[in-house]
């Protein structure tokens, strides 16, 4: 069944027009006719069966036929991650969303390559954005995350605020692998984590001060093997880890 992303404010209709972009996709690419099934995700956990009722160059109207829920996953994962080159921060993003990360906070630290002029952060983040819903369509989640402006360790620090697990994937020091960390941490809380980030850096490490600034935020060190991996896959390895260990 195909899918198509609608906004939560659109999905409370019985009967609407697909957004401009999705429109066009349905009727021009996927040609798509009167009394077609399609599948709607709002990006809140709203999953939405409609039926197509009129479909014309650039504008296709659906009909709500049946509403349900999907749960958000538990725990939430936050992904804070070095900014890496054009495919690869698209990846990052696509895959982070596949693994049903609740929030990517795109961080610019010293040794990151790229760096995001300020005035150009919105259409970054809309861009990114993008990738993310067409990457929910493809795995069928109907929850997409929030992605934060760019900015430095600390502003990001604060931006994303404080989970009840935190991790930060180190190349040095004194580091565990999560599971050594994991029940120790489910013993303290006596539970789950119900949130959980991690802190990715960029090619090269953290510099001391981001690292020292992570640590005293609760970020727990750790290793994801002896092998050096690149940005975007230890971001992806580490996600996967996580919801593994605390599934």
């Amino acid at each position: 069944m195909h899918r198509f992303q609608i906004t939560p404010e659109l999905g409370r209709s019985d009967r609407f027009d697909l957004p401009d972009d999705e429109a066009r996709h349905a009727a021009n690419v996927l040609r798509l006719e009167p009394g077609d099934v399609v599948e709607l995700l709002d990006g809140a956990g709203g999953i939405l069966d409609a039926r197509v009722d009129a479909v014309g160059r650039r504008q296709v109207a659906v009909c709500v036929m049946n509403r349900r829920r999907m749960p958000p996953l538990v725990p939430e994962l936050w992904l804070l991650a070095a900014l890496t080159k054009g495919k690869a921060w698209d990846a990052t993003v696509q895959k982070a969303t596949e693994l049903g990360v609740s929030v990517i906070a795109p961080m610019q630290c010293e040794r990151s390559v790229v760096r995001v002029d300020p005035a150009e952060a919105e259409a970054k983040m809309e861009s990114w954005m993008r990738t993310a819903m067409e990457s929910a369509k493809q795995c069928g989640t109907s929850w997409l995350p929030r992605i934060l402006k760019p900015g430095p360790v600390p502003s990001v620090l604060a931006a994303v605020g404080a989970a009840e697990a935190a991790f930060v994937a180190a190349l040095s020091g004194e580091t565990r692998g999560v599971r050594g960390w994991a029940g120790e941490i489910r013993a303290a809380l006596g539970r789950q984590p119900a949130t959980i980030a991690v802190a990715i850096g960029p090619e090269g490490d953290f510099v001391p001060s981001e690292l020292e600034a992570l640590k005293e935020a609760g970020y727990r060190a750790i290793t994801l093997g002896p092998l050096v991996l690149r940005a975007d896959t230890a971001a992806i390895a580490s996600l996967a880890v996580l919801r593994h260990e605390f599934a």
